[in-house]
């Protein structure tokens, strides 16, 4: 594992999985304290309109990522993504976590079979299942660190100033 985790592809494959770990744990594992403290409606406004357009996307859409540049893809999973999130940082209404659960979604929809393609294209077929299992390590990581980060980050500073700071993470 050594050998592959030293390779210039994996680590521009592993960075984009880290980084997409954290803001998936940002608001995956936040979002129902967020709508409680912030009393902006249920929760389920958020997890319905994320679950419809991912599973409409990938519908009608799965395709078009072998039509695009995959580098592009990563890119434009990871700004709507943190387009989310930054969203979240100023909702107040209920139609707002709608619109957090589209963005999101749409992010979430595409970056992962995006980044596991261009992880199996970008590693020898002798290496391939190493490389896959450190690009999902490398999301399950940064999930299982960053969260008790964002939640120290939330209890001090509150969730709006978490998700800000988790947008910028995403789109820096």
């Amino acid at each position: 594992w050594h050998r592959v985790i030293r390779n210039r592809t994996m680590l521009y494959l592993v960075v984009p999985s880290l980084v997409f770990g954290s803001g998936y744990a940002s608001i995956f594992n936040f979002v129902t304290d967020f709508t409680q403290v912030k009393h902006i409606g249920a929760p389920s406004w958020f997890f319905i309109s994320y679950a419809l357009v991912v599973i409409l996307l990938r519908l009608t859409t799965g395709r078009l990522i072998d039509r695009v540049d995959r580098r592009l893809g990563v890119v434009l999973s990871l700004s709507a993504l943190g387009l989310g999130l930054a969203y979240a940082s100023f909702s107040f209404r209920h139609w707002d976590l709608i619109v957090i659960g589209l963005l999101t979604g749409i992010g979430h929809c595409y970056i992962f079979p995006t980044l596991s393609s261009l992880t199996y294209d970008s590693s020898p077929v002798h290496n391939r299942g190493t490389s896959m299992a450190l690009y999902m390590l490398g999301f399950d990581l940064s999930a299982m660190v960053v969260s008790p980060i964002l939640g120290q980050i939330a209890q001090v500073w509150g969730y709006y100033a978490m998700y800000r700071i988790s947008a910028f993470l995403i789109l820096a």
